[in-house]
């Protein structure tokens, strides 16, 4: 199932980031809590509900295909719909922001204001995915979004 994007373009001086709002949360009926809490520190210009397929998921997390517990990603990601934002930030490093919103990838390890303390259960359905840099957030935008965030219809 695929939703509808917005402009996913940062304003001038801003950057953007990519957020990944996983299964457990969709199935949950926790999005829309998850959402605002994203909202308070950052514009969402783009939201897309999706459900990825096994390649997307090797190609959004390449660096981690080889670890033993990667199966268990693929499979939890793959379990139903999940919802792809663009986070906007207009201080130009949305990235490291967000990446500090989000906090450690174990939920009962991370900070209890994070998102991952709040919203996730373990290290594998830890609630949401966040791009780790600049560059992996353009990449990765442009794997789940494409080329035209804003399709014409």
């Amino acid at each position: 199932m695929q939703g509808t994007a917005t402009d996913a373009s940062a304003p001038r001086g801003g950057s953007r980031t990519l957020a990944l709002l996983k299964p457990g949360v969709v199935r949950a009926g926790r999005l829309p809590e998850l959402l605002a809490a994203l909202a308070v520190d950052f514009e969402l210009s783009a939201l897309r509900m999706i459900r990825l397929r096994p390649a997307t998921v090797a190609a959004l997390y390449v660096e981690h295909v080889d670890q033993p517990w990667f199966a268990d990603v693929v499979a939890h990601l793959t379990s139903g719909p999940c919802v792809a934002v663009v986070c906007v930030h207009a201080e130009g490093d949305a990235p490291q922001r967000l990446t500090r919103l989000v906090g450690f990838v174990d939920p009962r390890r991370a900070a209890p204001e994070t998102l991952r303390a709040r919203f996730g259960e373990t290290t594998e359905r830890n609630a949401i995915h966040s791009s780790e840099s600049s560059a992996d957030a353009a990449r990765e935008i442009a794997l789940l979004f494409g080329d035209d965030p804003l399709p014409s219809v």
